[in-house]
């Protein structure tokens, strides 16, 4: 008889533990688009997890698939042509009569996530951020011209 109660009593523990864990919250992969899109969500199959969040520092397409939807740069990706450059917070831009220098115009209603309005300065930051030798950034290099590296060399040199 206290086999039975026993045997009871350990199936009876069982069922309320599995009854409380489907109380708990709900698992996030089971949350579907209109749902995450309500509740300001970001819903994205990214496969491995990221190396990190810092985009001067990470070089995988995890990281990127991730930092493309959180951040955005002067000009964005086109939605339905990879050629065309396409506004992001820059709501246009144009070039001095040689192409050496750009001037972006930036939207109004540029906002960082905490509401702060987005500055010139904070792009001036950012590409002075990458280019720190003591940074390391991995793709810093992207950001010198051939025509910069001579000017360097040159300026180095005397």
């Amino acid at each position: 008889m206290m086999r039975a109660m026993n045997r009871i009593f350990q199936l009876s523990a069982l069922a309320a533990a599995a009854l409380l864990a489907a109380c708990g919250p709900k698992d996030p992969s089971d949350i579907d688009a209109a749902e995450g899109v309500e509740q300001g969500i970001l819903i994205l199959g990214n496969g491995s997890e990221p190396e990190g969040l810092d985009v001067h520092l990470v070089t995988g397409v995890p990281e990127n698939n991730i930092l493309s939807s959180l951040v955005e740069g002067l000009i964005s990706y086109h939605p339905t042509d990879d050629n065309e450059p396409f506004p992001g917070v820059a709501e246009r831009w144009e070039p001095n009569d040689d192409f050496s220098t750009w001037t972006f115009h930036l939207r109004e209603d540029a906002r960082w996530s905490n509401g702060d309005p987005v500055a010139a300065g904070d792009f001036v930051y950012s590409l002075q951020r990458i280019l720190e030798p003591e940074f390391a950034a991995p793709y810093a290099g992207r950001w010198f011209t051939s025509s910069w590296k001579t000017r360097r060399r040159s300026t180095k040199a005397s």
